[in-house]
């Protein structure tokens, strides 16, 4: 049995939140699913990171991570007994009543790419010009074809963004768990830090402007 509890972030981000957080999750007796709210993406921030370890690591086994974006693939790695990753912005991340998730103009597909851990517009993909294999994909859904594919605004192409995007982020969450306990925090902490030499290799390679996500520098500067 799990209660459920959407939070402002800045209850993680706080220390006298925070600790007014754990000792209610320690108080309840039962698991609790943790709903992360805010602007943006709420987990993204280093503090709003270090916070939710945090409480994952008092709360002992006890906690889940709902409605999330690839944080909550971190929330498993460092103890959280479940997860859940939204298909879009809209289905990952909480607001506030009366708020709305953040959108784009850009209505090409959002595709997961595994080697960079992030989503990215598939008209943001078409500029690259070498990629050195790393927008190529061999999930059940792409066969080796590029990422770069995803440029098409149609019903069609948004599924099956959406197929390989869910395929991606299974077999991150498979190779974590895969791992001996003891090991998935580093293993989680080693896939961030590529993810970002990724990205570096990207924009030397094809000189296009792409950002490294906050939240991969926010897991890095986690110590284990």
């Amino acid at each position: 049995m799990l209660i459920a509890l959407p939070i402002d972030t800045g209850w993680l981000r706080r220390p006298e939140c925070r600790e007014q957080l754990i000792k209610a999750a320690s108080g309840i007796g039962i698991g609790m699913a943790v709903f992360p709210g805010g602007s943006g993406d709420p987990l993204e921030g280093r503090r709003a990171v270090a916070g939710l370890v945090q409480l994952l690591e008092s709360a002992q086994d006890r906690v889940a991570v709902l409605r999330t974006d690839l944080a909550g693939i971190g929330a498993m790695a460092f103890g959280a007994v479940a997860t859940s990753i939204g298909l879009s912005a809209a289905l990952r991340h909480t607001v506030t009543a009366g708020g709305r998730a953040f959108a784009q103009q850009d209505r090409s597909p959002r595709v997961l790419v595994k080697p960079l851990l992030s989503w990215t517009r598939g008209s943001q993909l078409a500029q690259v010009v070498r990629d050195g294999r790393l927008l190529s994909c061999d999930c059940p859904v792409c066969y080796g074809r590029s990422l770069r594919r995803f440029i098409r605004e149609d019903a069609d192409s948004i599924r099956e963004a959406a197929t390989h995007s869910v395929l991606v982020w299974r077999s991150i969450v498979d190779r974590i768990l895969d791992e001996q306990p003891n090991r998935r925090r580093t293993a989680w902490l080693e896939m961030c830090a590529e993810a970002i030499n990724n990205h570096a290799a990207l924009r030397t390679s094809s000189r296009i402007a792409l950002q490294v996500p906050r939240y991969l520098n926010s897991w890095t500067a986690l110590s284990v």
